[in-house]
């Protein structure tokens, strides 16, 4: 592993201490997890073809919330085929591996962008029994 990679599963493992991002960081670091465990020292055809398939379950896990960042997953499927394209015809892989620490960053910004939104980071300390029932007393009418 090169070291921006490690730097972004760093960034996607602290992005899961935020409640507007948890979801999303959490689903794409346990998709780069299983990447790099499992995936990363295979031959270039099956390699090529598993990332895109762990690109598109992520895409469509985080399809209905995350949309944008859906989309960036999505397009790591092209990446992967760009990366196969150029692996068959005799380049070595640094345009692919360029293109997909790109679309992470992206990734990363976003969720970043999504946190800093609600101030404080986003971070909130609510009790079990308040999440458990879906009690929130920073809205401005309450439900009997």
């Amino acid at each position: 592993m090169y070291d921006y990679q490690y730097y972004i599963l760093a960034a996607f493992c602290v992005l899961i201490f935020f409640k507007e991002s948890r979801c999303a960081a959490l689903t794409i670091f346990i998709g780069l997890v299983v990447y790099y465990n499992f995936v990363f020292d295979l031959s270039a055809v099956i390699y090529y073809s598993l990332s895109a398939t762990i690109a598109a379950i992520v895409g469509f896990v985080l399809n209905s919330r995350y949309r944008l960042i859906s989309y960036l997953n999505y397009s790591l499927i092209l990446a992967n085929l760009l990366g196969l394209l150029l692996y068959n015809n005799g380049f070595k892989p640094p345009p692919y591996d360029i293109i997909c620490a790109i679309i992470y960053t992206v990734q990363v910004l976003l969720l970043i962008i999504r946190t800093w939104r609600n101030g404080r980071f986003g971070i909130y300390f609510e009790c079990a029994l308040d999440s458990l029932v879906n009690f929130d007393s920073r809205k401005a009418h309450g439900t009997m």
